[in-house]
């Protein structure tokens, strides 16, 4: 990926801003690892003329393995491939730095690096997901370089200018503009890169020009957010997505609230992916009742559009109630539906229905422990799911967690072809060493088995390992140190922000 102009405006920015002593900083650097193994498949093909017919219907090869003759003379099948032994290691780097000689000017930059030291080489190795410039003042905040965002439009990643301002009563109102050259998503790299991209030959030759706008109220009784965002191709000045969104939330009395929001499609004109939910809560009881529609969405460029993928359609209930003192009971129960997908299948009727519900109990009673068991199930078009999880929580200590785990899947499918079971036990311990060192690790043992009646049947048994480690270095813990302790105690995505 070719530099851009304001990447590099934002990475000067922090590689001139050494730590002075008028400065401060904030680095934190998290390092993980995992062994894995895993296996897939490789295609072959036999003559037809040296198939059988199988104990079940079909024809099988001479070895064993069901195999499809969709040709005049072969027969094609998939077998098991090799193992692969995978050893991930990443780090991330994330810097914060204020106090740079311009009154209200902080530098952030986001960097993780990757790389594999066993069989499967781990692309892309670098990537930077954020490097800008902030400036505030007052009800002002202006960003210039590569930074992201989430919102209900998605993740969002670009390299350009953002500018929010906030008005009303203690900046009840606040409006954003942003745009720039696009990112691909949940990724930071370009759109048109090799690592994002395996339909090569379709992807967009540069990148994407993205604008969009944000206008949000947050009051008293109320929350409310409007959203737009579009993206053009730069090449072809053909849109790659169009789309706004409303969300909010209501309050009108005493624990109870609506909360909601959808976003739309200006380009095919059609509702996406929309929620609405009535809670009530006090101390012991939680209760919910909702309705939701999920829509999937793809850039206009992507192949996969041509496909009409179908949405679906659920409501569904929820509760937690505290029956005794440390004691919680939970429950959820949906019913969905797929909507037609509009494809042609006349001699085909195909299921659309579905439910699926969960339970659970958590009981925090005995102090420095936590135990906590559940189970799901659910039925749907062409398969169906039973799971069971448990896991036992023990903190000796305030900082050192040990946590032990167990769970099973079940998953028969409609033709009863290819059935799996995986269980899986783990043990994992978590131990902040002091306010600048946390490690962490553990181990998982799964076993996986496939009900075929062929030789592609396996049971597939593994132990996995993981190892994390994140170290903490500032200017003496002046954006922590003076919070007061429930502040601190927080939570956030890093481990030093609790």
């Amino acid at each position: 990926m070719r530099p851009r102009p304001l990447v590099l405006t934002g990475l000067a920015l922090a590689a001139a801003a050494v730590p002075a002593r008028a400065q401060g900083y904030r680095l934190v650097l998290d390092g993980r690892m995992q062994q894995v193994a895993f296996r897939g498949w490789q295609p072959d093909s036999v003559l037809r003329t040296t198939v059988g017919a199988g104990p079940g219907g079909g024809f099988i090869s001479p070895d064993g393995f069901a195999v499809q003759c969709r040709q005049e003379n072969w027969c094609q099948f998939f077998r098991p491939g090799q193992v692969q032994n995978s050893l991930p290691v990443a780090g991330t780097a994330d810097l914060t730095m204020w106090g740079v000689g311009i009154r209200g000017v902080r530098l952030h930059a986001m960097f993780r690096a990757a790389a594999d030291a066993g069989d499967a080489p781990y692309r892309p190795a670098a990537q930077l997901f954020e490097g800008y410039a902030e400036y505030q003042s007052g009800a002002f905040t202006g960003r210039l370089g590569r930074q992201t965002f989430a919102s209900r439009l998605g993740f969002t990643g670009f390299d350009g200018a953002q500018a929010s301002y906030r008005f009303g009563d203690g900046g009840m109102f606040e409006a954003t503009a942003y745009g720039g050259l696009g990112l691909a998503p949940n990724m930071g790299i370009s759109i048109g890169n090799v690592n994002t991209v395996p339909l090569g030959d379709f992807a967009p030759p540069s990148r994407q020009l993205v604008a969009g706008a944000m206008v949000g109220m947050a009051g008293r009784n109320a929350d409310l957010k409007l959203e737009y965002q579009r993206q053009v191709d730069r090449d072809a000045r053909k849109l790659f997505g169009e789309r706004a969104a409303l969300s909010g939330s209501v309050r009108p009395f005493e624990r109870w609230s609506v909360t909601g929001g959808a976003w739309y499609d200006l380009v095919t004109r059609q509702v996406g992916t929309a929620e609405l939910s009535l809670r009530y809560g006090t101390p012991t009881v939680q209760l919910s009742a909702f309705g939701r529609r999920y829509q999937p969405w793809f850039d206009l460029w992507q192949i996969w559009m041509a496909f009409n993928p179908a949405a679906n359609e659920g409501v569904g209930a929820t509760a937690t109630v505290q029956a005794l003192p440390g004691v919680s009971v939970r429950g959820r129960a949906e019913a969905f539906r797929f909507e037609i997908a509009g494809g042609d299948s006349p001699l085909v009727r195909a299921e659309r229905e579905g439910w699926r519900w969960a339970t659970g109990v958590l009981v925090t009673q005995v102090p420095r422990w936590t135990f906590d068991a559940g189970a799901v199930f659910e039925r749907g078009p062409g398969a169906a799911g039973r799971s069971f999880d448990a896991s036992v929580s023990w903190r000796p200590r305030d900082e050192l967690a040990v946590r032990t785990y167990g769970s099973r899947l079940d998953r028969p499918l409609e033709y009863r072809f290819n059935d799996a079971r995986v269980t899986w036990a783990g043990l994992e311990l978590d131990w902040t060493v002091n306010r600048t060192l946390a490690v962490g690790g553990g181990l998982v043992r799964l076993w996986e088995t496939r009900a075929r009646p062929d030789a592609a049947a396996f049971d597939w048994a593994q132990t996995r390992a993981i190892a994390r480690v994140t170290l903490l270095l500032d200017s003496g813990g002046a954006d922590r140190l003076d919070l007061p302790r429930a502040t601190r105690r927080m939570p956030s995505t890093t481990r030093f922000g609790q």
